[in-house]
């Protein structure tokens, strides 16, 4: 059973019980074995945590093949982590366009957290041409997820862009509730 095989690999790989209850013995050999066997069955799954498995242990080549293998078939993790190995050239190249290429699929996937960082490339211009607007529709929907970043931003963008008040303090406090700092210290100086 590729589901079972994924799941046992899963806690030899977090040294984690079923669910994340407990504790089991952790061992990246075991949680490869199983992993694989998952893998081999099309479980999408155990190809991204076998790219895991390897990060954590110190072979970020290898990591790459299986993020970008789950990646390129559309799962949203891998995508993440490919976005991030050719951010920082871990097991790759650094490769800002690549990176921003990889964050965007998973935004587009539906990770609150690729949706972020997609923003914010679009916002500084890293791995693509500026485009204010573009980021904006990605921190918007990052911020609509509970991304605390991006809800940080779009008070940003109610204070400064629109002068909007109201729709700032409201943006910020979703994002000093999740213990975002700077969010925190915008509504002191709002109030």
């Amino acid at each position: 059973d590729a589901d079972s095989q994924f799941q046992y690999g899963v806690m030899f790989a977090t040294g984690q019980g079923p669910g994340g209850r407990g504790s089991f013995t952790k061992d990246a050999m075991q949680a490869i074995y199983w992993l694989n066997k998952s893998a081999a069955q099309g479980n999408l799954d155990a190809v991204a945590m076998l790219g895991r498995v390897y990060m954590d242990n110190g072979n970020p080549a290898t990591a790459v093949k299986y993020y970008r293998k789950a990646a390129e078939q559309g799962h949203e993790a891998a995508c993440e982590n490919l976005a991030m190995a050719y951010g920082m050239g871990d097991g790759v190249p650094e490769d800002k366009v690549e990176a921003h290429k990889w964050f965007l699929k998973a935004a587009e996937l539906g990770s609150a957290f690729a949706q972020y960082i997609a923003g914010n490339n679009y916002f500084n211009g890293i791995g693509v041409e500026e485009n204010p607007n573009e980021a904006m529709r990605w921190f918007d929907k990052a911020a609509h997820q509970g991304q605390p970043n991006a809800q940080f931003m779009m008070g940003q963008f109610y204070e400064i862009g629109r002068e909007d008040i109201v729709e700032a303090k409201k943006w910020y406090r979703l994002a000093a509730e999740q213990g975002h700092e700077e969010a925190q210290a915008m509504l002191k100086t709002l109030k």
